[in-house]
This record gives structure tokens, C-alpha cells and sequence, in this order.
């Protein structure tokens, strides 16, 4: 999605996911970031630096429709938003301590963390 900002600036919003676990994403000051990870258990922590990058409103979970999924496993998404509203570089990090219904996660599986690097 491209937003038109003022002075003909290009906002946008740039969508993020599992698979960027572990490494650095570029964005422009103004864009907004859309974390998206599958399971609802994932808990979303604030920006390292509100400064650079900030989180808008609360997250939201997204459980999958009933019945598609065996209860207690977690099936759906979480979701955050967060602005980039300075350059810098910020650190968006989420956890969870379950990985399925009585499965405890184990080493880095309830670990997400992403750096973003904002540029003007």
C-alpha cells in the first residue's frame, strides 16, 4: 500500500513477518511498519526507541476460524504497527513462552526480533 503524504512525499507500509526473524529492515521516516507472526501466543514488546520507531496502539491477535485448528495451539497471527518517525535504527522484539498447547518453546523459538534502520 503507497500513501501520498504531504509535499507529494510517498508514505508506505511496509509489511514484516516471520521471515525476517533475525535481520535488519530499511524504511523511510514516515512509513509504517505491519509485524505480522503466526501464532496468537507471540506478545509484542515496544520499540527500542520511540524516537526512532513508534508503535501504534495496541496489537491485535487474530485466532484462526473455529474449528479449523485444535484448541490450545495457537493458530491465527499477531499483529503490531509501528511509525517510523526518525532516522535511526530501532530494535522491534516479541516473545512467547508456548508453543503449542502444553508445548513449551525451546531455544530460540520464542524469540522474534528484528532491527529496522529508518532513513530520511
Amino acid at each position: 500500500m503507497t500513501m501520498l503524504g504531504a509535499c507529494g512525499q510517498n508514505l508506505s507500509e511496509v509489511k514484516v513477518d516471520d521471515s525476517k526473524n533475525g535481520q535488519s529492515v530499511q524504511v523511510h521516516v514516515g512509513d509504517t511498519v505491519k509485524f505480522t507472526l503466526n501464532s496468537t501466543y507471540w506478545t509484542f514488546d515496544q520499540s527500542s526507541d520511540s524516537l526512532v520507531l513508534k508503535e501504534l496502539g495496541n496489537q491485535v491477535v487474530t485466532p484462526d476460524p473455529i474449528g479449523s485448528c485444535l484448541p490450545g495451539m495457537g493458530c491465527g497471527v499477531t499483529t503490531a504497527w509501528y511509525k517510523a518517525v526518525s532516522a535511526g535504527t530501532a530494535t522491534v522484539s516479541a516473545s512467547r513462552v508456548s508453543c503449542g498447547e502444553a508445548l513449551r518453546c525451546v531455544g530460540n523459538e520464542g524469540v522474534y526480533r528484528v532491527t529496522i534502520v529508518v532513513s530520511a
